[in-house]
């Protein structure tokens, strides 16, 4: 998909060029990388273009959402009973540390650290304000946004 000669500003207005085109209005990601293609564009400078770089972060990538798709049975915190809970959880200073590989955590050893789960406390928060932000046009969740409301408050 060409650009036919026409200049955008930002990747901003190419994207929203790209979904321009679509009868039912969606943006497509082969048609951004289509787009990006043309080494003229702003969103070609977003994009790794050596197939064997490219391969590998894919497949690392991948790895990631293996290990994140892992679960784990664990004894409820408040000795209830067990739960299934996701594995592996990425801590914010794994996630700093990107250029040794960062990393994952089995949840269990993160919840026994008092230290580690305050910091992942604060990345959930993080994530729930986010999520927040993202649906806050939905009304029907408004009862919901208002425990999220008063759960970060506290």
């Amino acid at each position: 998909m060409a650009k036919k000669g026409k200049k955008f500003k930002n990747r901003w207005d190419e994207l929203d060029f790209i979904r321009s085109r679509n009868k039912d209005d969606k943006l497509i990601a082969k048609e951004v990388v289509a787009f990006a293609e043309d080494l003229e564009t702003h969103l070609h400078r977003d994009f790794l273009w050596d197939n064997d770089k490219a391969g590998h972060r894919y497949r690392l990538q991948q790895a990631r959402q293996i290990i994140v798709r892992a679960n784990i049975r664990i004894e409820k915190q408040d000795g209830s009973g067990t739960t299934i809970v996701q594995s592996y959880v990425s801590e914010p200073d794994n996630r700093r540390d990107r250029k040794n590989g960062g990393g994952y955590t089995l949840i269990t050893t993160v919840i026994k650290d008092k230290s580690r789960y305050e910091k992942l406390l604060e990345d959930a928060k993080q994530y729930i304000k986010t999520f927040r932000h993202k649906y806050s046009e939905l009304v029907e969740l408004n009862e919901l946004f208002e425990a999220i409301d008063s759960f970060l408050d506290e």
